[in-house]
C-alpha cells in the first residue's frame, strides 16, 4: 500500500487586541480556583474560600494515585475563573478551546451552560458569545468548568494499565473572531486542512480545503489567500480565491497549488519544513480577518507486507518508543516544555518513530516530532474491551474523527490507530475458543463491528494514511475474532521472556502473529521488561527488575527486529516509567519497563539503543546510574573486586582505563564493549577512551566501592556491616544508600545461609512476589524471602553487633490456604500460617513469629537486637518452625 500526502502542524498566528479585525488567540491558564468534590452553580456563586488558586494545566490526582492508599480519587472537580470583556469583544465570537479535560466536561458562563464534551484526550470549543456579558468599560463573567473523570462505560477508556488523573490538564486558550471565520464547529478543528495529492521527489502539489461561517447578519463576499513558503519565507506557491459567504450558512473551500518542482522532502534525517499561511480577507475592504499558519512537509511512504517500510522510495526499519504523558509530582498535567524535551531525548537515542499509547497526546508533542523527525501512530483510547451498548461506539466514532481532524495536519502523523489489545480484559473467559458461548460469539462480533466502523470513517476522512489495530500476544483470539483482517497494519505487544515464555520463544511468536494475516503489514508495537535502577544482578532472570535483565531483553528483542524483513518496525515499551496506580512490583504504583526513569534520567538500556541507533559519536560508562558497588572480594590472596563493566559506544574501538591503568582495548558488539575490571575499595575513577576520524572522546566515572572479606576477620578489611537481600539473586541499593548483598551458602570464615530454597511465585517460575509492603519504601527487601531456611551464620570478629532482621510474609492468606491444602476437599481447608521462633547464639529472642496474624498481609516487620561475640564464636541466627515453614527476608548486621 502507498500513501501521499502532506501533513502540518497546526500554528495561529497570534492577533493582539488591538487588531480586532483579525483573530485574538491566548492562554487563560492562570488565576483559576479549584475545589474537588461537587458543589452548586448558583451565579453568581463560586465564593467557596476552601477553593484552592491554581494555574492549568492541573489535575488533582498528582499524588493520590501514589500514596499507599488503594485507589485515588474518581469523581467531580470545579474550576472557577472570572474573565473580562470590554468593548472589543462587540460584534466578535468569542470562543473557549480546551486541549483536554479528562474526561467528562461542562463549561458553564455566568451561570448558564454553554457547552459539554465527552473524551479526556482530544480538544473542543465551547462558544460563549451568547452568555458574555459585554459593555462599556471592563466586565467580569465567571466562568465555571466541571470535570469528571469517574468510569464511564460509554467513554473510553474503560480500564488501562495507566493512570486516568482527572483534571483540566492541558491549556486553554480564549479566542475571539470576526463574525465570518474559518470554521470552529469541525470536531475540534481550525477549520483548514491541508493534503499533498501527489508527491515525487521531481515535484508536488498541495491541496488546501476548509470551510467558512458567516455569523453576521449579511451575506459578504470573501477573498481566500493561501502563501506556500519554504523555511527561508521565500513564497514558492500561492492560490487566491473568491467566495460568497451567506449568513448562518457553513460555505466550503477547495484551493489547488501548481506543482512545486523538486520539493525537499521530510524525512527523519532532513525534517524539512514549509509553511502555509492560510488567510481570510473582506474582498471589499480588503482587511484581514482570519489567519492560519501551518509547517508543511512533503513526503510519500508505503507499507509491504514482506519487505516493511518505505519513505520517499527509500527503506527504513521504523525503530522507536511508546509514551505516557505523565511526569513526578505533575501528573498528566505537564507544560509544553516538558513534553518537547521528551521528544528530544527520543531522538537523541537515535529513534525515529513514536506511538502514543494510548490515547492522543499534547499538540506540543507532535509539533515537535514534526520539527525532529519522529515519525507517529496516534491511536484511539480504545484500550483492553468494549461495552455493548450504541453510546460506547457513538463516543469512540467521536473521539476518532476529534483526532482525525486535529492532528490530520501535522507532517509526523504516519499512522491512525484504532485501539489497544482489545481482546485483553473481556467479560466473558474464551476458555475454549473451538467453542464459544452465545454470549462470546455476540461479544467478538460488536468488536468486529465496532472496528469495521471506527475503520471506514478513517478511511473517509483521511485516504492518505493506513489504519493500525495492536493486540496482545493472544494470536488464536484475535484469529477467531476476525479482527487481523480488518486495519491496513497489525500491530503486536509481544512480551516472550518477560511475561511468559523465554527469549528464544520470540521469532516463534513473531511468525505466529504474523500468519494471522499473512498479507498485512507488522509492527511489534510493545515489548519490554520491568527494570529498577536500584537492582543489579550478575546473574539476571526474568522478573528480577534488574537492569541486567532489561539490557539482556532488549538486546535480544532489537536483534530479531532488525534481522526480520516484515517487522515494518517497532515501538519498545516503554520510553519512560510512568504512573500505574493498582501496580505493585518493586517500586510501587510505577510501571517500570521504561528505559528511562520515571523523572526522565537514563537506564542502561537507553544507553544501548542510543549505542545502536544514533549516528554522532557516542561513549557511556555502565552502569548507568550506579555510584556505589558493594561486593565480595574475589579470592582470599587478592584486595580487588573484579566485576564487569559496559560500555556502550558506537565508535570503532574503545579502551578502558580504571585507576589510571588501562584494561583492554576491544571493538563493541552490537553497541556495546564489555570488560571484566579490577575495583578497589573506596573510590575508583572509571575512563573510557575512543577515536573517530582522528578525534579523541572521552567518558569519566566515579566509582565507590566497598569490599567485604572472603574472611568476615580480614583486618585489611575491617568489618563494619553487611546487609543480606535474603532468598535473592540481585543487588539493591535501598531508600537510605545502604547495599544489599545476594544471599549465598556458608561457607567457613565467611556467611551465608544453611538450608532452606528461595521463594518462587507462578510454579517457581519467577523470583518472590510483587506486593506492596505498607511501612516500607524497600519492597525489595521485602519482596524476596529464603524459605525454610535453618539457619544464617557470619563468620564475624570478636565485639558487639547490631542485628536487624527484615520480615513480610510473601503469599496471602488466601494463597497459603490454597499451598498447604491441596487435594482437600473443598470446604474443609483449614487456615495454614507460618509460625516460628528466632534465636541469635542459642538464645531465643523471638518468639511465636506469626507474620499473618499479627501483622496481617503486605506489611513490612523490622526488628533490631544487639549481641555480642567473643572469640572466635561468631554470629548465628536461627530459625525453629512451630508450624509450616519459617522465612527470613532480610538480615543487617552492623558493627557497634
Amino acid at each position: 500500500m502507498k500513501y501521499t500526502g502532506i501533513i502540518v502542524l497546526v500554528c495561529l498566528s497570534l492577533i493582539v487586541q488591538s487588531q480586532p479585525a483579525g483573530r485574538y488567540k491566548a492562554t487563560i491558564n492562570e488565576a483559576w480556583k479549584f475545589r474537588k468534590g461537587d458543589i452548586s452553580i448558583n451565579y453568581p456563586a463560586f465564593t467557596d474560600p476552601a477553593m484552592l488558586s491554581v494555574a492549568l494545566p492541573h489535575t488533582w490526582n498528582s499524588e493520590d494515585v501514589f500514596d499507599d492508599v488503594q485507589g485515588f480519587y474518581q469523581g467531580i472537580g470545579w474550576y472557577i475563573k472570572n474573565l473580562y470583556t470590554d468593548s472589543s469583544f462587540t460584534k466578535r465570537k468569542t470562543y473557549l478551546y480546551f486541549e483536554a479535560v479528562f474526561q467528562d466536561a461542562e463549561v458553564y458562563v455566568n451561570g448558564n451552560l454553554a457547552g459539554k464534551h465527552k473524551g479526556g484526550y482530544t480538544g473542543f470549543y465551547i462558544d460563549i458569545t451568547p452568555h458574555l456579558l459585554i459593555g462599556p468599560g471592563r466586565i467580569k463573567n465567571e466562568i465555571a468548568v466541571k470535570a469528571d473523570n469517574r468510569k464511564n462505560d460509554d467513554i473510553p477508556p474503560l480500564s488501562g494499565d495507566f493512570n486516568m488523573y482527572g483534571g483540566i490538564y492541558r491549556d486553554v486558550y480564549l479566542i475571539t473572531v470576526p463574525q465570518i471565520h474559518f470554521s470552529m464547529n469541525d470536531y475540534g478543528s481550525q477549520g483548514v486542512f491541508i493534503e499533498t495529492p501527489d508527491v515525487s521527489r521531481e515535484k508536488a502539489t498541495v491541496r488546501i480545503s476548509g470551510s467558512l461561517i458567516n455569523e453576521g447578519r449579511a451575506p459578504q463576499s470573501c477573498k481566500i489567500v493561501s502563501v506556500i513558503s519554504d523555511a527561508q519565507g521565500n513564497t514558492v506557491a500561492e492560490v487566491t480565491g473568491s467566495y460568497k459567504c451567506d449568513t448562518s450558512v457553513t460555505t466550503e473551500f477547495v484551493q489547488n497549488s501548481k506543482p512545486i518542482s523538486y520539493p525537499r522532502l521530510w524525512s527523519p534525517a532532513d525534517p524539512y519544513l514549509y509553511s502555509v499561511s492560510t488567510r481570510l480577507f473582506d474582498e471589499k475592504s480588503g482587511i484581514l480577518l482570519d489567519e492560519v499558519v501551518h509547517p508543511l512537509g512533503f513526503r510519500y511512504f508505503r507499507f509491504d507486507a514482506a519487505r516493511g517500510f518505505y519513505l520517499n522510495d527509500q527503506p527504513i526499519k521504523l525503530i522507536g518508543v511508546n509514551r505516557h504523558q505523565d511526569y513526578p509530582g505533575l501528573g498528566n498535567a505537564l507544560p509544553n516544555d516538558l513534553h518537547r524535551q521528551d521528544v528530544r531525548l527520543i531522538k537523541e537515542m537515535g529513534a525515529n518513530f513514536l506511538r502514543t499509547s494510548h490515547y492522543p497526546q499534547d499538540h506540543a508533542l507532535i509539533e515537535e516530532c514534526d520539527r525532529q523527525g519522529i515519525i507517529v501512530s496516534i491511536e484511539i483510547p480504545v484500550v483492553n474491551t468494549i461495552t455493548e451498548s450504541s453510546g460506547f461506539t457513538a463516543n469512540c466514532q467521536q473521539q476518532l474523527l476529534e483526532m482525525i481532524h486535529q492532528y490530520r495536519n501535522h507532517p509526523s502523523i504516519f499512522i491512525w490507530c484504532l485501539g489497544n489489545e482489545i481482546m485483553l480484559k473481556p467479560p466473558y473467559p474464551f476458555n475454549d475458543l473451538k467453542a464459544l458461548t452465545p454470549q462470546e460469539v455476540k461479544y467478538i462480533n460488536s468488536i468486529s463491528t465496532l472496528y469495521k466502523g471506527l475503520n471506514d470513517i478513517v478511511k473517509k476522512e483521511d485516504k492518505s494514511r493506513p489504519t493500525m489495530i495492536v493486540f496482545h500476544g493472544a494470536p488464536e483470539l484475535y484469529e477467531k475474532a476476525m479482527l487481523t483482517t480488518i486495519a491496513d497494519i497489525n500491530g503486536w505487544n509481544l512480551y516472550a521472556g518477560w511475561y511468559r515464555l523465554t527469549l528464544n520463544d520470540l521469532s516463534e511468536m513473531v511468525n505466529k502473529c504474523r500468519n494471522t494475516a499473512p498479507g498485512k503489514p507488522i509492527i511489534l508495537t510493545e515489548y519490554g521488561a520491568g527494570a529498577d535502577i536500584n537492582i543489579r544482578s550478575l546473574t539476571p532472570e526474568r522478573f528480577d527488575f534488574s537492569i541486567d535483565y532489561q539490557n539482556m531483553f532488549h538486546s535480544h528483542y532489537l536483534k530479531v527486529i532488525r534481522e526480520t524483513p516484515f517487522i515494518a518496525g517497532s515501538s519498545l515499551w516503554c520510553f519512560a516509567d510512568f504512573g500505574s496506580e493498582g501496580r505493585e512490583d518493586t517500586y510501587p504504583h510505577i510501571n517500570n519497563k521504561g528505559i528511562m526513569t520515571f523523572d526522565r534520567k537514563p537506564k542502561d538500556t537507553y544507553c544501548f539503543y542510543k549505542a545502536i541507533l544514533t549516528n554522532e559519536p557516542y561513549l557511556k560508562i555502565a552502569p548507568v546510574q550506579v555510584e556505589k558497588i558493594t561486593g565480595l572480594q574475589d579470592d582470599t590472596t587478592v584486595s580487588t573486586l573484579n566485576r564487569p563493566i559496559w560500555i556502550y559506544s558506537n565508535l570503532e574501538k574503545v579502551e578502558l582505563i580504571v585507576n589510571r591503568k588501562s584494561i583492554d582495548r576491544i571493538s563493541p558488539v552490537n553497541g556495546v564493549a564489555l570488560f571484566t575490571a579490577p575495583l578497589s575499595d573506596g573510590e575508583n575513577t572509571i575512563e573510557a577512551l575512543g577515536v573517530r576520524e582522528g578525534k579523541l572522546y572521552k567518558e569519566m566515572k566515579k566509582l565507590n566501592v566497598k569490599i567485604i572479606p572472603q574472611r568476615l576477620t580480614n583486618t585489611d578489611f575491617p568489618f563494619t556491616e553487611l546487609n543480606i537481600n535474603c532468598g535473592s539473586y540481585i543487588e539493591y541499593t535501598d531508600k537510605s544508600g545502604n547495599q544489599w548483598m545476594p544471599d549465598k551458602p556458608y561457607s567457613k570464615g565467611s556467611y551465608g545461609y544453611i538450608g532452606g530454597s528461595n521463594y518462587r511465585r507462578w510454579m517457581k517460575s519467577v523470583p518472590g512476589s510483587n506486593f506492596d509492603y505498607s511501612c516500607t519504601k524497600d519492597e525489595p527487601i521485602f519482596q524476596t524471602c529464603r524459605d525454610s531456611a535453618d539457619s544464617y551464620r557470619f563468620d564475624v570478629p570478636a565485639g558487639r553487633y547490631e542485628i536487624t532482621i527484615y520480615l513480610g510474609e510473601v503469599m496471602t492468606e488466601k494463597e497459603m490456604k490454597s499451598v498447604y491444602n491441596l487435594g482437600a476437599e473443598q470446604g474443609n481447608e483449614s487456615v495454614v500460617r507460618r509460625i516460628f521462633d528466632l534465636s541469635i547464639n542459642g538464645t531465643k529472642i523471638w518468639a511465636g513469629i506469626n507474620l499473618l496474624a499479627d501483622y496481617g498481609e503486605e506489611r513490612a516487620v523490622i526488628k533490631t537486637f544487639e549481641q555480642s561475640v567473643t572469640g572466635n564464636g561468631g554470629l548465628e541466627i536461627k530459625f525453629t518452625a512451630i508450624q509450616s515453614s519459617p522465612l527470613i527476608n532480610g538480615i543487617r548486621i552492623r558493627k557497634l
